[in-house]
């Protein structure tokens, strides 16, 4: 057994490219990786797994060499490893609860699911004897796609409807290539094509797609749409053409429409969440001088450690304890904050001091203060919510609309990928057992 209290180091990229950024690692790297494993017999990473992959096992795997039986284990539980393997926040999960982190770093679960999915992502999909019912997805997300997938393999006939003209939504158009290639989302779509699944492309909820006509027309119904709009800054100015949601900006280098974005020189990103990582590296890729301005401390952000970390080795500034009150077009205007208390999460919260405000240059602003329900659109399609907008749904995954399931972000509020994946595989399963219930 490797005693090592350190992982074995992942190869990683130091250009400032959109190439990916950590190279994988070589089979033996991952070898000894996989012999740091415990093998404990109470599995607090399988536990803390929202989806429960039974992780020693395909470590185990690692270790004699069969990446086969490795992937199929990891398949058991999770759709898209090639997903979670590189966006997972692990600190929070699986490797958060590694037994080698109490005297150590934990087992580098993530890179070693990523060298098994990386080596075996050709494996195809295998459907089951058809069955004469259909089924429509609204929404091609990873809870989306998640779903769509488990019920073809198990011989439905699936639709999905996409309001953009490409499939995967976030892992789309919200991961940059360097965190996620691109290459590995339409392979993964691919495969469910194969499956007999449908993509209907800008399709949009409420506009052109019918909730009453697909109900008619189909046996089951599961919306993944997630949450549409972006929270807003509420200060003057946040309207200017220099300032950006990270929605749009993410989907301007997705989809490669970035000649303004080159002609920033300073930028300045607002949020501590991975997704304003995410939109700070990109703008650093574009040659800008980026600060991330964030209200409460370092150790407050919810984007994972390494995404921090990464974004500081780049060169990305940080301005803590502070928030905007205002933007102009050359700057933006800040007031100074003081931690008075901790909330519920532990986490500082903050207030403002008065008569602090301070400008700092910018020729251009993102804003990543996360998303919220699209209300006029929940209205009418007619479907139960909470107070916040979220959508209702029982323990079957169910909304108040009989035949009517839903599961994601609508659902929980933003969230993480693996959680859609679950949600998306756990309606699945439902909606399968409800159409197969006597009647």
């Amino acid at each position: 057994m490797n005693l090592s209290a350190t992982q074995t180091v992942m190869p990683t990229r130091d250009d400032l490219s959109f190439q990916e950024t950590n190279c994988g690692y070589s089979l033996t790297d991952a070898q000894l990786e996989a012999d740091r494993c415990l093998q404990c017999k109470h599995q607090p990473c399988v536990t803390a797994c929202p989806i429960h992959v039974p992780i020693p096992q395909f470590i185990k795997k690692i270790g004699e060499n069969d990446l086969e039986a490795a992937y199929d284990i990891i398949t058991s539980r999770s759709n898209f490893p090639n997903f979670c393997s590189r966006v997972c926040h692990v600190e929070h999960q699986c490797q958060g609860s590694c037994v080698r982190a109490i005297k150590g770093e934990s087992v580098a679960i993530n890179h070693l699911e990523r060298f098994v999915s990386d080596h075996m992502s050709q494996k195809r999909l295998i459907k089951q004897a058809s069955i004469d019912k259909k089924i429509a997805v609204i929404g091609s997300g990873p809870s989306g796609l998640a779903c769509a997938s488990d019920l073809a393999q198990l011989g439905y006939q699936v639709d999905i409807y996409e309001k953009e003209a490409y499939a995967g939504g976030i892992v789309s158009y919200g991961v940059p290539e360097y965190r996620l290639p691109h290459r590995w989302v339409y392979l993964e779509i691919e495969k469910i094509k194969e499956l007999g699944v449908h993509f209907f492309y800008n399709s949009i909820l409420g506009n052109n797609i019918n909730l009453d006509v697909l109900k008619e027309n189909y046996d089951a119904i599961y919306i993944a749409i997630g949450e549409e709009k972006m929270v807003p800054l509420n200060v003057p100015g946040e309207n200017l053409p220099h300032v950006y949601n990270s929605f749009n900006y993410l989907k301007k280098v997705f989809e490669n429409k970035i000649d303004d974005l080159l002609d920033f020189k300073k930028v300045i990103v607002i949020g501590g969440g991975n997704t304003a990582m995410d939109c700070a590296r990109c703008a650093k890729r574009f040659g800008a001088d980026v600060t991330i301005v964030y209200r409460r401390l370092y150790e407050d952000m919810p984007a994972s450690a390494s995404e921090i970390q990464e974004a500081s080795k780049e060169g990305i500034n940080f301005e803590f304890l502070a928030s905007p009150v205002e933007i102009r077009e050359d700057s933006i205007i800040l007031t100074k904050r003081e931690v008075i208390s901790t909330d519920k999460q532990g986490r500082n919260k903050t207030v403002e001091i008065p008569n602090s405000n301070y400008s700092i240059e910018a020729d251009a602003i993102i804003l990543a203060l996360g998303s919220k329900p699209d209300m006029r659109l929940r209205n009418k399609l007619g479907i139960q919510t909470d107070p916040k907008g979220r959508v209702l749904i029982n323990d079957d995954y169910q909304t108040s609309i009989s035949n009517i399931y839903s599961g994601g972000d609508m659902v929980r509020g933003a969230d993480t990928v693996v959680r859609a994946i679950d949600a998306g595989k756990k309606a699945a399963k439902n909606i399968h057992e409800k159409i197969l219930e006597p009647h």
